[in-house]
């Protein structure tokens, strides 16, 4: 995917700097009437850009799948969320999220028996989070020594934070997150919690 977007940023940086002599070649080949080079002067660059917009799809599928594999120990597929919010990002990104989802029975069946490995390898920080740090999975009750991390993350919960407060006082619940901090204080988080009662996945990202 980081080659994709690589690709990606150097095309548009060729076409922002070669778009006014590409046109003015386009016109003149036009004005010759020379219509299979302009058609190949038109068709080479339109086919560059749905081949790469294909891979990119590609490449963003089995990202996402890979994730959710890395998150939960599982193959599985999140399906379309029962509830999202989503604040507005600044250009930066800051901004907060909470997507709910239905618990898919493969990652029911993985949390009803958790092994080791469960609780201690994941979930896997993907690339783009590489220097935050991770608490791995864990059945609820909800540690209090990591309090202040919850509270930052229902930042994004509104009028969700009771249902998911409630999930994690209880047994049959397991949580998760990577985090940020500035300095001693969160700075950003992605925030899981498997609910084995009530049947649903809270995903929670919160940038500042």
């Amino acid at each position: 995917m980081q080659i994709l977007t690589a690709i990606w940023g150097i095309f548009f940086l060729m076409a922002l700097v070669g778009c006014i002599p590409y046109s003015i070649w386009i016109i003149r080949t036009a004005l010759k009437k020379r219509w299979k080079k302009l058609g190949m002067q038109l068709g080479v660059p339109a086919a560059f850009v749905a081949l790469l917009a294909g891979a990119t799809a590609i490449a963003q599928s089995y990202a996402s799948d890979r994730y959710d594999r890395d998150c939960y120990g599982t193959d599985v597929k999140l399906g379309e969320p029962l509830f999202k919010y989503e604040s507005q990002r600044a250009f930066n990104g800051d901004g907060a999220s909470l997507c709910i989802y239905e618990l898919p029975e493969q990652i029911r069946h993985r949390f009803e028996s958790p092994d080791a490995r469960l609780l201690s390898e994941h979930p896997k920080r993907p690339y783009y989070r590489r220097d935050w740090q991770t608490v791995t999975w864990k059945e609820a009750p909800f540690d209090s020594g990591l309090e202040k991390y919850l509270k930052f993350a229902l930042f994004a919960a509104g009028d969700r934070s009771a249902e998911i407060r409630d999930a994690l006082s209880r047994k049959g619940t397991f949580y998760s997150f990577f985090h940020s901090d500035h300095g001693g204080s969160p700075g950003n988080i992605d925030f899981f919690v498997v609910d084995l009662q009530r049947g649903r996945i809270y995903e929670i990202n919160v940038n500042t």
